[in-house]
């Protein structure tokens, strides 16, 4: 790690090393502390990596200063210059849990809802912490196992692989990114459509590294030269990263300004009140729960009403905008939409519950009374989809039972328990409440629009829709199937008003850019009490309805002529998992190389 071991001075120089691990041939490792555990030490450490979460926070909203992320790290990483590998997990961890702390505060409203989740907060920040402590680890180790150069490569791979890590799995919410901090410099941002946003994150942190080296190099009176090469190599890195990004933009603008394939949206901005729409699907009195729903779903009847016929080519409403929980065996309420997609000639997309129940021989059925347990009183089990349904204006269905989307990804600890799911019905013995279930990975749907071409008969060609609900816009997985699969356009119903008043909108926001930066494909967004917007293709927001008022958002999207695939729609996290691998081989590597010196000295 360059942060602790300094390259070897050109000359012969008897002074007492300055830090524990100045400087060390490769290898041979530090002498011995005096002291094991350095409370004094540890202490302004863990300081110094608290200054360091503090200042990144200054990348995200409010503030969205990019330049933070590349002299944040630098407090944290001047501390792990005199600690062992195990003491910079601890001060790593702190750093960690505290910037996670920052990322996830927007959460806490939610306890009002469920007081379960309480509960899964320090599982969260811990568990996003200890990311960051293993990579604390990892690059002091690095550091003292090999030459500067390397180390500061590896130090980045630990940083990427992590991250990568870190996006992964049940446990998934991919915000708080070191490289989610520079999105609003486009043009260096571009390069997440090569590696993903660990590519972004692993070049931050090597110049980090490369910096504090320089710093510390100077301070010791040796390496200046080598050190200052290291900065200047991440200096080029960053540049040729933003020039290219620069020319992607432009290739990008330049084909939206070509096409002629546009899409005329209405997102219906609901801004119903979370403790009211809560109250609407959790409130014991029958009656007044059947109330609540019938008025919330005649409000959204009624802005349907604002859009002219002919107006749009799609209408667009939040996540849940029905909270009746018998949608799909409500014939009247489907009714309803359906008659409007109808008159106003205009496919409707709405958010409402899937149900689905299954018998005691595991037969899923639509009909309640053929999941009903032996004694007869009691559905066996119900499955809860939080789902997206597309009525067609020439829908013919007396009543439709099955939503063209199930939402696949679910949040941890607010619709399941990852992991506790699997076992059937410890999630609502142990914490009191149930669970949804997730969907299944389906291709972008096709929607049909535009007038029939007179002269020719043809249509013009359908448009590719990738759906998702809620907080899957921050999912990269799957938006790059969508892009694979030649989507013109990601389509995401939300309803962050659980979070409200904290930004939770805008962190939410900020992070679903980033899924069009990765595959150059633009995104309409409706959500509840906002933000309501229309991302292109190089992740800047276009359109955009005010938070916390009732609207409709009257937008023409541009889609793109060329459906050109990204490497990293392509490839995948190809780079998070060759840094998590590398990482793994490199640390194995130098344990056996130790070993083998162990044994020849023995």
């Amino acid at each position: 790690m360059t942060s602790i071991k300094n390259p070897q001075p050109s000359h012969d120089d008897s002074r007492p090393p300055r830090a524990r691990f100045e400087p060390q041939p490769a290898g041979q490792g530090p002498p011995e502390p005096r002291s094991k555990w350095p409370w004094r030490r540890l202490g302004a450490s863990a300081g110094l990596a608290a200054l360091s979460a503090v200042i990144l926070q200054l990348a995200y909203h409010p503030f969205n200063w990019s330049f933070t992320p590349f002299v944040a790290l630098f407090p944290w990483l001047w501390g792990l210059r005199k600690l062992t590998p195990g003491q910079a997990f601890l001060v790593s961890l702190v750093f960690g849990t505290l910037n996670s702390l920052g990322a996830f505060y927007f959460l806490f409203p939610l306890k009002q809802y469920y007081g379960a989740v309480v509960f899964g907060f320090p599982i969260q920040f811990l568990y996003f912490g200890a990311h960051v402590g293993i990579v604390g680890a990892l690059t002091v180790w690095f550091g003292r196992k090999s030459g500067a150069w390397m180390a500061t490569f590896l130090g980045a791979l630990a940083w990427g692989g992590m991250e990568y890590w870190k996006g992964t799995g049940l446990l998934a919410v991919p915000i708080g990114f070191l490289g989610h901090g520079v999105g609003e410099w486009a043009s260096f941002a571009q390069v997440a459509s090569i590696g993903g946003v660990p590519l972004v994150s692993a070049i931050i942190f090597g110049f980090n590294l490369s910096l504090m080296s320089a710093v510390a190099a100077w301070k010791a009176g040796w390496g200046v030269v080598d050190g200052g090469l290291r900065l200047a190599a991440f200096v080029l890195i960053i540049g040729l990263a933003a020039g290219w990004g620069s020319v992607r933009i432009n290739a990008l603008e330049e084909d939206m300004a070509n096409s002629n394939r546009e899409l005329k949206v209405a997102v219906i901005q609901t801004n119903v009140e979370q403790p009211r729409k809560f109250q609407s699907y959790s409130e014991s009195d029958i009656e007044l729960r059947r109330e609540l729903q019938r008025t919330i779903a005649a409000d959204l009847l009624a802005q349907f009403d604002e859009v002219e016929r002919n107006e749009v080519d799609l209408i667009i409403t939040p996540e849940s905008a029905v909270s009746d929980d018998t949608f799909d065996r409500d014939p009247i309420l489907q009714r309803e939409v359906q008659d409007r997609a109808r008159d106003l000639r205009t496919p409707i997309l709405l958010g409402a519950l899937d149900i689905i129940f299954e018998s005691r021989e595991g037969v899923e059925t639509e009909i309640p009374q053929e999941a009903l347990n032996e004694a007869g009183d009691e559905i066996h089990k119900v499955k809860y989809f939080n789902a997206l349904w597309l009525f067609q204006p020439d829908g013919t269905e007396p009543i439709r039972q099955k939503a063209d989307f199930a939402k696949i990804q679910l949040v941890p600890f607010g619709e399941t328990i990852p992991y506790l799911d699997k076992i059937p019905g410890a999630v609502e013995s142990i914490v009191g409440i149930g669970t949804f279930e997730r969907g299944r990975m389906e291709s972008p749907i096709p929607l049909q629009y535009g007038e029939t071409d007179p002269a020719t008969g043809e249509q013009p060609a359908p448009v590719l829709m990738g759906m998702s609900v809620c907080f899957e816009d921050m999912i990269p997985w799957l938006h790059r199937g969508y892009a694979r699969n030649k989507a013109d356009l990601f389509v995401n119903a939300t309803n962050d008003a659980w979070y409200d008043p904290l930004p939770g909108s805008a962190i939410h926001s900020n992070t679903a850019r980033w899924r069009c930066i990765e595959t150059g494909v633009p995104m309409v967004r409706a959500t509840n009490t906002g933000l309501s917007q229309v991302i292109d293709g190089t992740g800047t927001v276009l359109e955009q309805l005010e938070p916390g008022i009732k609207a409709i958002g009257r937008w023409t999207i541009t889609l793109p002529v060329e459906k050109s695939v990204t490497l990293y729609a392509r490839f995948g996290d190809w780079f998070g998992l060759l840094s998590l691998l590398g990482t793994i081989a490199s640390f194995v590597f130098f344990r056996l190389r130790r070993d083998e010196d162990a044994a020849a000295g023995g």
